[in-house]
């Protein structure tokens, strides 16, 4: 009972001392068919997976950003399963130093899903008009060592202790 409680109080004391959180890493090239060529790029840390229908970030609530647009405009738009009339996506609005804004379509679920990403080819939309990204989703490490812990700390209560039955005599 007392190893229980102590993993039980161990464990909220390690949620209240981690922030989990979830780092977007975003490179990404405009279509050459629309010079001049630029590369972009950001880097933002959200309290959790986006997954609101849209979430607007100034280049100042990024964790970096080259080529951003500055304050008071949003520098990025997140918007999530967005649809036109040939496909859904997530879609990253980049708002350029230059007052343009370039649009990056990942697929849908993009937002909320770690890992490596890559912007989708359109359809009917030749190569040169898409513009080009990777976008990494990847949660904090304090959120992965968190899930750890919690589970290593229900493996430790859960695991089965000898019983009266189950001890055998000396003789």
């Amino acid at each position: 009972m007392r190893r229980s409680l102590a993993g039980v109080l161990f464990v909220l004391a390690l949620a209240a001392t981690c922030q989990a959180g979830v780092v977007y890493t975003f490179t990404g090239t405009t279509a050459s068919f629309f010079p001049p060529v630029r590369n972009e790029g950001f880097q933002y840390t959200s309290p959790s997976f986006i997954s609101s229908p849209s979430l607007s970030v100034l280049s100042i609530q990024m964790d970096s950003c080259v080529n951003c647009m500055l304050p008071p405009a949003a520098a990025v738009i997140f918007q999530s399963n967005t649809c036109s009339t040939s496909a859904c996506y997530d879609q990253i609005t980049f708002f350029d130093i230059n007052n343009t804004g370039y649009l990056y379509d990942f697929a849908v679920g993009t937002f909320d899903t770690p890992g490596v990403h890559q912007t989708l080819a359109l359809p009917g939309v030749p190569a040169s008009q898409t513009n080009s990204g990777t976008l990494t989703v990847s949660p904090e490490p304090s959120t992965v060592l968190m899930m750890f812990a919690s589970a290593f700390t229900l493996f430790a209560i859960r695991r089965k202790r000898p019983t009266i039955a189950t001890v055998r005599a000396p003789w």
